[in-house]
């Protein structure tokens, strides 16, 4: 998480690639769903290696869904060259402007910093990140010095409580060091 003009901003996704040569960049997602960036108007981009916390402010003129990612044209951004610049960048958006989540659906920024316990209560770490896979998301948990994952699936994740900032896991024999 970080602040642009002392307001919170969240990393939503990457820019892919540029698509096309009118300027249009093809957008992933973290969440791995496209539909949302359709409610976003505004966004920051953060260029890889880039000067610290500098954030770039961008408009979206344009966009449409492909697939789990979106193609989207951004004010300005007139041709293939200057779309490729934007290649690799992250991008951010004011957290309130998220669209709401369902019941059972978070935001995985909102994941980073839960403590991690079992169903017995016994504290096995905090989520430090949280992975995107191709069949599933991972949860990075880490403590003093030893780091594991666990799926998000049913079969491992029993609850997740933001009011009480924790995940409760059903781990199996080798998942935790």
């Amino acid at each position: 998480m970080m602040e642009y003009r002392g307001v919170k901003v969240i990393e939503y996704g990457k820019v892919a690639k540029p698509h096309g040569l009118n300027g249009e960049v093809k957008l992933v997602p973290f969440s791995g769903d496209s539909e949302n960036i359709e409610k976003i108007g505004r966004v920051f981009l953060k260029s890889e290696g880039g000067d610290g916390n500098r954030l770039e402010e961008l408009h979206i003129v344009a966009r449409r869904r492909h697939g789990n990612a979106a193609i989207v044209k951004f004010e300005g951004v007139r041709t293939k060259e200057q779309a490729e610049r934007l290649r690799g960048c992250s991008l951010f958006v004011y957290e309130d402007e998220l669209p709401e989540t369902g019941e059972d659906e978070y935001y995985w920024f909102q994941l980073i910093g839960l403590r991690v316990c079992d169903e017995d209560g016994r504290f096995l770490g905090e989520v430090k990140n949280v992975l995107g896979g191709a069949s599933q998301s991972l949860l990075v948990v880490a403590d003093e010095g030893k780091e594991f994952y666990v799926p998000m699936v049913d079969a491992f994740i029993v609850e997740i409580n933001l009011k009480e900032s924790k995940v409760v896991v059903s781990p199996i024999e080798g998942l935790i060091p």
